[in-house]
């Protein structure tokens, strides 16, 4: 054989190399992509990641989850060329699954369904009139939402939730279960009427809940009153327990703790089950004016008499719950009664005296550590500008909003939530093991006298 000849042979032979960062000998020159019409494929990974090549070396763009519909564009190396979003992205073969039967070649639909519970992932989702992001914003959503997802297309999907429909990126939402064709993203509550129902699941058992928080119990962290004589709405305040008699407050055991975190001991009456009520989003359960009836109901010294207009203002603004909202404050002041709610004057800050004593409000007690609390609260509510009641409301709201309910990395946007964290229990609202089932009690007794559960999201949680 010729020289001309050996070289020709040569150079048809695949070129092998060492991977660098790898102990496998991979060809330098890959095989062409699999060109073919795009095909429908189903995530079957919990979270699968994006890339922007096909290689794990390129960086994520993007995360999709288990039972997300994708578009395959190609095939090749064990990586898929899709389209994300309408861009361009890549993930492995190995966890897409064909949406095609091996008989017929038509969308099979698992367990005999099409329609499929699905949740957001992200904090705040835009939902659009259309199939993109040239179409106008006609809804928000929040993570955690479980939404009816109908059909998925080009990276957006379809939904229907709470009466409603439109179009969200699917990115951002998570594959939940399948459902008949009739099922929703939640039911009606045989309970609170005009309210919806879902259930998120979680990763960790309700043992182990009650573990992690005996845990802190041994630290203080969580108390029980043993004291029988406590029943009813006004006794379920901050301010009264604060000033009541020494009381028999103690850890709480296994047993006692159980009771207060297992949701099947609340759903079967409103009061019980407004601690899972979604405090994350506005919704219009009552009026000013109901709500200037409730203040006055508890007396002239009530401060927020004639304010009810400024809790709507608040929780529109910051998009919370205004039931929970106003139940919160009044828990927190005794009905509007407490020292700093009702104003406290502040003629120095940082040992200078003012021009002129300042009157302040301060509704939550913030900044009002133990041993100090009065004067810590005057000076919290004066840096904060807190001059008029007002300006204390929409500063409450705004803290308990920033704090809680819309932070990202605690995601406590329900009162359970904020009594019960288990990735975070030292981020809890109150030690009282009953604070979460005395909110709930004054907001189902605001919505039953004053206002309405219509449009209320009912999120319970579903212990693995």
């Amino acid at each position: 054989m010729d020289k001309k000849t050996i070289a020709t042979a040569l150079a048809m032979i695949p070129i092998l190399g060492v991977n660098a960062g790898a102990d496998s000998i991979e060809t330098v020159s890959n095989p062409a992509p699999i060109q073919r019409a795009s095909v429908k494929k189903t995530v079957t990974a919990d979270v699968l990641n994006v890339r922007s090549g096909p290689g794990t070396t390129y960086s994520s763009i993007g995360k999709l989850y288990m039972g997300n519909v994708v578009e395959v564009i190609s095939e090749s190396g064990g990586w898929a060329k899709i389209n994300y979003s309408g861009k361009t992205g890549y993930v492995s073969t190995d966890y897409l699954k064909s949406n095609e039967s091996s008989s017929g070649g038509e969308t099979s639909k698992p367990s005999g369904n099409q329609k499929s519970i699905q949740q957001v992932t992200s904090s705040i989702l835009r939902v659009r009139s259309g199939a993109g992001i040239t179409y106008s914003k006609v809804d928000t959503l929040h993570k955690g939402d479980n939404v009816t997802v109908e059909s998925t297309e080009n990276g957006w999907a379809k939904i229907s939730y709470s009466g409603k429909s439109g179009y969200v990126s699917a990115v951002y939402l998570k594959f939940v279960e399948y459902v008949d064709e009739d099922s929703s993203g939640g039911s009606e509550s045989s309970v609170i009427r005009g309210a919806t129902v879902q259930r998120s699941s979680k990763s960790y058992s309700l043992d182990e809940m009650v573990e992690v928080q005996y845990i802190k119990a041994q630290n203080g962290g969580n108390l029980i009153s043993r004291n029988n004589a406590r029943t009813g709405e006004e006794v379920f305040t901050t301010y009264i327990i604060r000033n009541a008699e020494p009381r028999a407050y103690g850890k709480p055991t296994k047993d006692e703790l159980r009771y207060y975190l297992d949701p099947a001991n609340f759903e079967g009456y409103s009061s019980g089950l407004m601690q899972f009520v979604r405090l994350d989003r506005y919704t219009n359960t009552i009026t000013a004016d109901s709500l200037n009836k409730y203040f006055a109901s508890k007396g002239t010294d009530c401060v927020f008499n004639g304010k009810g207009q400024a809790f709507i203002d608040a929780a529109k603004k910051y998009n919370i719950d205004v039931l929970y909202f106003v139940s919160h404050a009044m828990w927190e002041t005794g009905n509007g009664k407490s020292a700093l709610a009702k104003g406290q004057v502040v003629t120095s800050v940082d040992g200078v005296t003012l021009d002129k004593p300042v009157t302040v409000y301060n509704f939550f007690g913030i900044g009002a550590v133990d041993g100090n609390a009065l004067e810590a609260g005057k000076l919290t509510a004066y840096k904060n500008g807190w001059t008029t009641i007002e300006k204390g409301i929409d500063g409450a709201a705004k803290w308990i909003s920033d704090g809680y309910i819309h932070n990202s990395k605690y995601n406590q946007n329900t009162v359970y939530a904020m009594r019960w964290n288990y990735e975070y229990s030292w981020h809890q609202y109150a030690t009282d093991v009953n604070w979460a089932n005395g909110i709930a009690t004054m907001m189902s007794s605001l919505m039953e006298k004053y206002g309405t559960g219509e449009g209320l999201l009912i999120d319970i949680p579903d212990y693995k």
